[in-house]
């Protein structure tokens, strides 16, 4: 992380969590500002608590398995999947950590994001879209990774949202199943 970069405020964390755990699709985007080694398991911790999809930006690609069950693969230009885009279409509340709503991430802008942007990164937001962005922090995401999990509880309640999302995931299932490697299971590095 970056040691310069303030401290997460508790105070916001817990509006952030709350925001997450009301919303009726939230979804979060996670993006090269927290592609560290130290945020994978908590950035696993919280999605897996949370019970809610992720997708990834090109830079924050393979930071939770692209075949775990709550990840939706990579929004965006250059290797964008339907999957991804559906939830970032659909969500009604997003968390971007370590990245924000940009180009790259919009096709340009056209793809819509209707959902508020809770925004956590060390940068300054650059290309959010402001006007449905609710809260930005500035911190380190690791820092506020470990407070988050400390506070997320598990939750089920999103399960309608992820039953919707679920043609998108046989999808993303069918492309990843695509990229196997025979004999070893694993997902190959070719796409």
């Amino acid at each position: 992380g970056f040691s310069s970069l303030p401290d997460p405020n508790p105070a916001e964390i817990a509006r952030i969590m709350t925001t997450l755990t009301k919303a009726e699709r939230p979804a979060i985007l996670a993006g090269g500002g927290i592609a560290d080694q130290t945020a994978v398991p908590l950035l696993r911790q919280l999605v897996e608590r949370l019970h809610v999809p992720l997708i990834t930006t090109a830079q924050g690609r393979g930071i939770l398995p692209e075949t775990h069950e709550l990840c939706f693969g990579r929004a965006g230009f250059g290797g964008g999947t339907s999957a991804a885009d559906a939830v970032f279409s659909g969500a009604d509340v997003l968390l971007t950590l370590g990245c924000g709503i940009t180009d790259l991430v919009t096709y340009d802008y056209t793809a819509p994001c209707n959902a508020m942007v809770l925004t956590v990164d060390a940068r300054e937001p650059a290309d959010v879209v402001r006007s449905r962005t609710s809260i930005t922090m500035r911190c380190d995401g690791i820092a506020f990774l470990k407070r988050a999990v400390s506070v997320a509880t598990q939750s089920k309640t999103h399960e309608s949202w992820l039953r919707s999302l679920g043609e998108a995931r046989k999808e993303w299932e069918a492309f990843l199943s695509s990229y196997r490697v025979p004999k070893e299971g694993r997902i190959g590095a070719g796409y």
